[in-house]
């Protein structure tokens, strides 16, 4: 409650959630292991992507520069983990109205990341696949292990 009163409500809200699919959990099981049954495999996995995705936010690429984040690690009734961010924007990244819309948020990542601005009705106006992809690559180059 002392940092809603500090720096304000929470902008952003992210959850991650442990996939049993990453190519790190398969690459380190045995023949005929499955992840499922590897639990601890699956929560160190997740810990270190965990711990790059904190510091991706806190570094300010994807979503501006942050006063402060708050995340919490529980685990689904199949053990698996998952993670709760809470993330509050320093006051001159937060959002222009009381109810931003994602638009407006995907485009001013695009304009900080891209150098061929997006004209409506091109190619690249598409802004959630421009956005999506280009999120997708820089957290696959981080997170690879």
């Amino acid at each position: 409650m002392e940092l809603v009163q500090e720096f304000g409500r929470p902008n952003l809200f992210l959850i991650i959630t442990c996939n049993l699919n990453w190519p790190e959990i398969k690459e380190h099981l045995q023949p005929g292991e499955e992840a499922q049954n590897r639990l601890d495999l699956c929560a160190r996995v997740f810990k270190a992507k965990l711990s790059i995705l904190n510091d991706i936010i806190m570094s300010g690429e994807v979503f501006g520069n942050v006063s402060s984040v708050i995340h919490v690690v529980e685990f689904q009734k199949r053990g698996l983990p998952h993670a709760y961010f809470l993330i509050i924007l320093k006051p001159e990244y937060k959002y222009m109205t009381q109810r931003p819309t994602i638009g407006w948020f995907v485009m001013s990542f695009l304009i900080k990341t891209r150098s061929v601005p997006v004209q409506p009705g091109s190619k690249t106006h598409d802004a959630w696949a421009l956005w999506r992809d280009e999120l997708q690559q820089l957290l696959y180059e981080r997170w690879k292990m």
